[in-house]
């Protein structure tokens, strides 16, 4: 209702109500007027003319009354200077309230003035609630230093509220405690975070459950730059987070796992063990945490997974898409059953996503058909999966080349499987002959400009075994000016040119003429530079020698990505980038951050050494 009155004169009538005083006796009626005073503040109306009504608001006994007077003290205390030095006084006095609360309001309210001519007005109640004997005026002072010290750095210093702030990490209330390890860490930026030391670790450790979650996952984030000094303090570490990995906070769960990852690194089977411990309560977390969450788990169960492959192979079946999720988490979801698929659960999954192909949504259909053929990829009976490993290949290329007649019902089910099939051939050229024999038809019926290119990759590469080969070409070729008009006819007219040099090499007699053609129509193509580039590469090396051009062009392929991750480089040097950044949108991007994010917002790390001393304080500080 607010929203909808006239803003006519609205100030003046606001100062006429808090002037009112049967307004003053009633605290409802007088909460409803600040609150209006507020809602036009952040409805963007200059009310800063009321500062002084308000300022005689804020003598009262009403928390709710004081905490907007507050705000409207702290939005305007910057761009008015002048009108803040108004409030000094009264927030002075409230600062030393017999209530902690008050205590804590009024502290947080005079940080928030944020004019660098009051700071000596602030430093005394600041000092003072450090010392206070409740735990939120404390913590309240300690987010405080923050603020001091981003607004006047000489004071901050000039206090030594650094070596203060180490020594409150052994505080009684643990906020208190958390709120100090976010400020040092903010403080210390520069120089790579706080100082950590062997007794700083432990007794955070041995605190650590009476940390609510927040702190949990502060205290967590400073472990991965702790060097333990032996293998037996490093498992000491462990033991003290082990219950941590039962908590019902993920957050908590993924920062354990990742300073367990940093605890065991370079230890692969550490590691290994490491992932059997996390992946009951990971899998837990997935399956009752919301969407969002449930995504940025799932990039990190696929991150481990490619880490130490075969741990989480067993729980394929957690992987299964359900109807009601989210689409990206059905995308995450099949993407991961293409790496969890193996050589006994290879056909489940199949036909599971075999289901999926079906499915309304284009692109889940499309990523279905995918990660059927990156099983097929990599579990190739060259590695370790043999004869067996061959066999299911040969059935999932059986369901691809289904899928490859199906374009006259769905054409992006087909044109995905002409792409997939190629891809599998690349794997599997041993594998063309079930795929061969149906290329001449489905080139007639696929229209999507790389599934076509595709069928006519196949078609060069099965020259030697498929006796239509050339002459399904041929009939494009003669159409030359028809392909033309077709939807990406670049990306067709290229795969043509290669698939026409490719059998010239294997049948010449029947290939010539219409190589010859094809060349001829390609450097006249203006359509395409690189089109015309290519065909008088092609036509030079003809010239220079058939042998020379012979093994160019038919030279080994471009290698085929067996997994996949995100659709980027998946390298062990790639993968041990992103473990580095664990727990960090790092993961579920799939990049590092030097990628995403400006060098001057990066986080800086670096390693240093710390003497072990007595007190909590680090015994030095980085260089």
């Amino acid at each position: 209702s607010y929203f909808a009155e006239s803003r006519k004169g609205e100030v003046n009538e606001l100062r006429q109500l808090l002037k009112n005083f049967t307004i003053e006796k009633s605290q409802k009626r007088k909460r409803d007027v600040i609150k209006k005073v507020i809602m036009y503040m952040t409805l963007g109306i200059d009310v800063s003319r009321l500062f002084g009504e308000m300022m005689l608001a804020i003598e009262t006994r009403d928390l709710v009354i004081k905490k907007m007077v507050y705000l409207f003290i702290g939005g305007y205390a910057s761009h008015h200077p002048d009108l803040a030095q108004m409030c000094i006084n009264s927030l002075q006095k409230d600062a030393r309230s017999e209530d902690p609360t008050v205590r804590g309001l009024a502290l947080r309210a005079l940080l928030s003035l944020r004019v660098p001519q009051l700071v000596e007005y602030v430093a005394d109640p600041l000092r003072q609630s450090l010392t206070d004997g409740h735990g939120y005026v404390r913590k309240t002072g300690v987010m405080g230093l923050l603020k001091l010290y981003h607004l006047d750095r000489a004071a901050f210093e000039s206090e030594n509220y650094v070596d203060v702030l180490y020594d409150m990490l052994r505080d009684s209330d643990p906020q208190v405690v958390s709120n100090c390890v976010v400020v040092l860490e903010e403080i210390m930026a520069d120089e790579g975070g706080m100082a950590l030391n062997r007794p700083i670790v432990l007794h955070l450790l041995n605190r650590l459950h009476e940390f609510p979650e927040f702190g949990i996952v502060v205290i967590l984030g400073l472990l991965p730059r702790y060097k333990p000094e032996n293998e037996e303090e490093s498992f000491q570490i462990m033991n003290l987070l082990d219950p941590i990995l039962r908590s019902s906070s993920p957050a908590a769960m993924l920062g354990t796992v990742r300073v367990f990852l940093h605890l065991t690194g370079g230890n692969q089977d550490m590691q290994r063990r490491v992932m059997e411990r996390v992946k009951a309560p990971l899998l837990t977390h997935v399956a009752s945490a919301p969407p969002e969450c449930a995504h940025t788990l799932l990039s990190h169960l696929e991150l481990m997974g490619r880490l130490c492959p075969s741990v989480f192979d067993d729980e394929y079946r957690q992987m299964y898409v359900r109807y009601n999720e989210p689409t990206h988490i059905k995308y995450l979801k099949v993407n991961l059953l293409a790496l969890l698929a193996n050589i006994e659960t290879a056909p489940d999954v199949c036909s599971e996503l075999a289901e999926y192909v079906t499915d309304v949504d284009v692109r889940l259909s499309r990523l279905a058909v995918r990660a059927m053929a990156r099983i097929a990829c990599r579990l190739h009976p060259q590695g370790t999966a043999g004869e067996h490993g061959a066999a299911v290949s040969e059935g999932i290329v059986v369901r691809l080349v289904e899928f490859l007649e199906t374009a006259h019902l769905t054409q992006h089910v087909a044109a995905e499987g002409a792409c997939s099939l190629a891809d599998v051939v690349r794997v599997h050229p041993a594998l063309r002959g079930h795929v061969a024999p149906y290329l001449p038809r489905a080139l007639k019926h696929v229209s999507d400009p790389h599934g076509k290119a595709a069928i006519i990759w196949m078609l060069g590469e099965s020259a030697d075994i498929l006796t239509e080969a050339p002459y399904a070409l041929e009939k494009l070729i003669d159409s030359y000016d028809a392909v033309g008009r077709m939807r990406g006819q670049s990306v067709i007219k290229a795969a043509l040119l290669t698939a026409t040099m490719k059998i010239f090499f294997k049948r010449p007699p029947e290939t010539r003429d219409m190589l010859g053609r094809l060349l001829s129509h390609a450097v006249e193509d203006v359509s395409s530079q690189d089109l015309h580039d290519r065909a008088l590469a092609y036509y030079r090396l003809l010239r220079s020698g058939p042998d020379q051009a012979q093994v160019i062009v038919t030279g080994r392929g471009p290698s085929v990505d067996k997994g996949g991750f995100l659709e980027e480089d998946t390298g062990k040097g790639s993968i041990r980038d992103l473990m580095r950044e664990f727990n960090t949108l790092a993961v579920v991007y799939g990049k590092t951050s030097e990628t995403f994010v400006n060098e001057e917002y990066r986080t800086k790390a670096i390693d240093v050494q710390w003497e072990e001393g007595e007190g909590m304080a680090p015994a030095a500080t980085p260089a």
